[in-house]
């Protein structure tokens, strides 16, 4: 067997983000790059959480690059998709990379295609053809289900523990900003047609659920290359870039494939449930909460929306929302509960208060022509403030954006949103600011903060 060894060093950074706080910064040259030798931990691969927190320790490890040929693989089998660790010795670096592969970019060979696409992949089972089709349907349709706007579903494999689906995404290359582009001259016609010019007009359409692009996740789903000499002397700037190795641990990894194409892979919410319960039981030192997510079959009404985060930390569609929910909602959340488990349960504890006193407002209002103009826009403004506080991990994700009280956020609101409402009860933009002021200083009259 061919097998390359290359040295990479691990600087263990000091920074006061998350419960041990960081972690490490690994990224590995190549794709198909798996660790063998390592310290012994129950995450597999990296002791993260108990290197002394001092930069002049370096823990060097060996990276072995496997072949792509891919020799220990069954072919034409299903193992090929989803295979198991107990298929390989215990010591061997191909077991160790299935039992966590932290510190790997999962290619995308680990996806394996739906059934369909592969006639003899389940031949050796006997089982029989309308099983198979029945099979292959329901891949089909999985994946179907998850695509969005501006990421194609085309792929699934059982996650690290068995507990749920790990979803491979792939930008779609109309909307896909991280292709450049060179200009010899300006070209009015051409800079319309521009990904990120699509990427713009889209966004519009399909406001407030939006989803990040292809640049974007790249960018900031990964940290930096250990290779370079900048890296001894950096720090995570966000509770984002400080989450990052233990979001991948959960499942969240981007990469370019063999064309070039930007991938993603996102957990479900077993997957990912399974895998921040085995970091919680498992490292108790990272003091994390029970993770509380519920899934949903579509889009509620603002009313069941906004409630649903009373009682749980996040709410994850089955649909086509799914992609949505963990770029605009989940991935804010953890980040504000990996940046620290007390100051997120205060944090969400005071404008969760805040927004229980306007849900019992709501539902105390009279039924009356002008009271039900009232409470039609009330409603339409918890959602609104629940979205738009869970987007930024109820401002602790995001510090550097002003934190606004809810009067601040009513009185400035913003353009995307105005349109959207305007949209919804088919009304002039200036109608429904309007309207939405009046309702909510009646509101205000009763209730005070």
């Amino acid at each position: 067997m061919n097998i390359i060894t290359s040295k990479v060093k691990v600087f263990p950074v000091e920074k006061p983000y998350s419960p041990s706080r960081l972690i490490s910064a690994l990224d590995l040259p190549q794709q198909s790059a798996q660790v063998k030798r390592i310290k012994e931990s129950s995450l597999g691969y990296l002791d993260l959480y108990h290197v002394r927190p001092v930069r002049e320790r370096i823990a060097e490890i060996e990276v072995f690059h496997h072949p792509t040929s891919g020799a220990a693989l069954y072919r034409n089998n299903m193992k090929n998709r989803f295979p198991a660790a107990s298929a390989f010795p215990r010591n061997s670096f191909l077991h160790s990379s299935l039992v966590s592969r932290q510190c790997s970019l999962a290619p995308e060979k680990n996806f394996g295609e739906p059934p369909c696409r592969i006639p003899d992949s389940s031949s050796c089972f006997g089982i029989p053809e309308s099983v198979k089709v029945h099979l292959c349907e329901m891949e089909k349709k999985a994946c179907e289900a998850k695509s969005s706007a501006f990421w194609e579903c085309v792929g699934r494999k059982l996650s690290r523990r068995g507990d749920g689906f790990i979803y491979l995404f792939k930008a779609r290359r109309e909307y896909d900003d991280s292709v450049p582009f060179i200009f010899e001259s300006y070209d009015p016609e051409l800079m319309d047609n521009l990904p990120a010019s699509r990427l713009k007009r889209r966004k519009k359409e399909i406001f407030p659920a939006l989803e990040l692009s292809a640049f974007t996740v790249q960018t900031s789903w990964k940290i930096p290359n250990t290779d370079l000499p900048a890296f001894h002397d950096w720090e995570p700037e966000t509770p984002l870039q400080a989450a990052v190795p233990i979001l991948q641990e959960l499942g969240y990894r981007t990469y370019k494939d063999h064309n070039e194409n930007v991938m993603m892979e996102i957990p479900d919410l077993e997957a990912l449930l399974g895998c921040w319960e085995h970091l919680r039981m498992n490292h108790p030192m990272m003091d994390l909460p029970i993770l509380s997510v519920i899934s949903s079959d579509g889009i509620a009404d603002d009313i069941s929306y906004a409630t649903s985060y009373f009682s749980h930390d996040a709410v994850l569609s089955l649909n086509k929302e799914f992609v949505h929910d963990h770029h605009y909602h989940l991935i804010p959340i953890l980040t504000a509960i990996l940046d620290g488990k007390e100051e997120y349960i205060k944090t969400k504890a005071h404008y969760v208060n805040q927004l229980k006193s306007l849900h019992r407002y709501i539902e105390n209002l009279q039924d009356g022509e002008t009271q039900v103009d009232v409470k039609k826009y009330l409603s339409v403004t918890l959602g609104m403030l629940t979205d738009s506080l869970t987007s930024v991990g109820y401002g602790i994700s995001f510090p550097s954006k002003e934190k606004e009280n809810f009067d601040d956020s009513i009185e400035r609101l913003s353009l995307p949103w105005r349109q959207y409402v305007a949209k919804r009860f088919s009304e002039s933009e200036e109608e429904v600011f309007t309207h939405l002021l009046e309702a909510w200083k009646e509101f205000r009259k009763t209730v005070t903060w």
